[in-house]
């Protein structure tokens, strides 16, 4: 008894009902054989499994042929690494389909920063087996902050004069500073520097 179809990495356990024979394979490199008839599948392929016992010198085997099959490639997209509480859902989209995610704001195929809280890093993970019952996951990590947007900078205006500017002349501009804002970034035009 035993399965003969079995996943990269995981087991499947032989019986016999003669006690006290030795188990092997055909195929190194394949699947591994325990003493105790554990097979656990190595690489992808087909190998046979042998039970052998021996009686007063003459030995009787028996046959069983496994296939050792490979785990699906997983992947998921559509997660950022950080998310504002604020932020609306994302969908996810898994490969292949028909798989299913979890972890902290998982509704579905989307990822809810108010469902998840303000924390983190989560680890959002996809799961997918295939026809075979082979299955393999895939994972990513975000966090969720809670960030106030600020309010919308007021209009630049120049220190003393004419705005207008010519080649080869230096002016000063400024604005009205933004209540809890921490920095600025001024982005002058093409061929300016500030």
């Amino acid at each position: 008894t035993g399965s003969t179809s079995v996943c990269v990495g995981s087991t499947t356990t032989f019986s016999n009902s003669t006690a006290g024979g030795v188990w092997s394979s055909s195929a190194t490199g394949i699947a591994t054989v325990g003493t105790n008839g554990v097979v656990t599948g190595v690489s992808v392929g087909t190998t046979e499994i042998i039970y052998t016992v021996t009686n007063s010198g003459c030995s009787k085997s028996v046959v069983k042929l496994i296939t050792v099959n490979a785990l699906p490639t997983v992947s998921f997209s559509g997660l950022a690494s950080s998310y504002n509480i604020s932020a609306s859902a994302v969908t996810l989209t898994g490969s292949p389909s028909g798989g299913t995610f979890s972890g902290n704001g998982i509704i579905g195929n989307t990822f809810s920063p108010s469902t998840a809280g303000v924390g983190g890093p989560y680890s959002i993970t996809y799961s997918y087996t295939n026809a075979n019952l082979c299955s393999n996951s895939s994972s990513q990590n975000t966090s969720v902050s809670n960030c106030t947007t600020p309010s919308k900078p007021g209009s630049i205006t120049s220190v003393g004069g004419a705005s207008k500017i010519c080649p080869g002349d230096v002016k000063t501009y400024k604005i009205t500073n933004v209540a809890t804002v921490t920095s600025y970034t001024w982005t002058p035009p093409v061929g300016g520097t500030i």
